[in-house]
């Protein structure tokens, strides 16, 4: 009888041995998952703070865009209404100028009438110097490239062609 319970007492400190064994890996798993956990935790954390990042930053972008688009269009507007003074401007100017040329011919040939002055002609020879001669934009046409030589459905061989250039025909038209 004390063997059998020599036994069982051995077999339950064998026993007790394997659940602390158990116990020493399944609390190790434990440590292992709640420094996975932390580590989770704190790349969850970054990925929000990431994502405000990001949503503040689309959010400034879109108001810079706008900022940007406005004051495009504002300088765009004073582009146009720049332009159109300066256009306005060139105009009064070339007016002005052609009437005080006029005005400057007109007296110079009153006083060339009256013999005060006598380089009358000279002023008309220089009346054409403010005149622009334009020239064209585009080169002049050239004469269209004659087909290309080849032997084809459309060519003629270079014996059938030989023989049409010893025989002129004298026909017009369509053969």
């Amino acid at each position: 009888m004390y063997i059998l319970f020599y036994f069982a007492i051995w077999y339950a400190h064998k026993v007790i041995k394997r659940i602390e064994k158990k116990n020493r890996e399944m609390l190790a798993t434990v440590e292992r998952n709640r420094s996975r956990l932390d580590d989770i935790i704190a790349l969850k954390n970054k990925r929000a703070e990431y994502e405000e990042v990001v949503i503040k930053a689309k959010g400034d972008q879109k108001i810079t865009t706008k900022q940007l688009d406005l004051e495009m269009r504002r300088l765009s507007s004073e582009l146009v209404s720049t332009m159109s003074k300066l256009n306005e401007l060139e105009k009064f100017l070339t007016k002005w100028k052609f009437w005080k040329n006029c005005t400057e011919r007109s007296t110079k040939k009153v006083a060339t009438f009256e013999g005060e002055q006598s380089e009358g002609y000279e002023d008309s020879e220089n009346a054409f110097e403010d005149i622009k001669v334009l020239e064209p934009s585009f080169p002049p046409p050239m004469p269209p490239e004659p087909p290309p030589r080849k032997f084809g459905v459309f060519a003629r061989p270079p014996a059938v062609a030989a023989s049409s250039v010893t025989n002129p025909s004298t026909k017009i038209g369509f053969k």
